[in-house]
């Protein structure tokens, strides 16, 4: 399989959208002033990069089997 050429262009900062979105999670895991917090703190925040392999390794999430569609068609 040929891999991807294509490179991702991330914004150099947040679009307004973003931070309800943020709030609406947010709350989810924490009580709500708390979220409310943390959303201006990401205001004042610079914006960061970080490489995808990375982040997924911090998400703690389990990596998909080999059994799936899509690891399947990257091989």
């Amino acid at each position: 399989m040929a891999k991807s050429t294509m490179k991702v262009k991330w914004l150099k900062s947040s679009e307004e959208h973003d931070y309800p979105a943020a709030l609406s999670y947010l709350s989810l895991v924490y009580p709500q002033i708390v979220a409310k917090g943390y959303v201006g703190k990401l205001k004042k925040a610079r914006v960061t990069e970080f490489k995808a392999k990375d982040i997924f390794r911090a998400s703690r999430l389990p990596l998909l089997g080999a059994d799936n569609y899509h690891v399947r068609k990257d091989k």
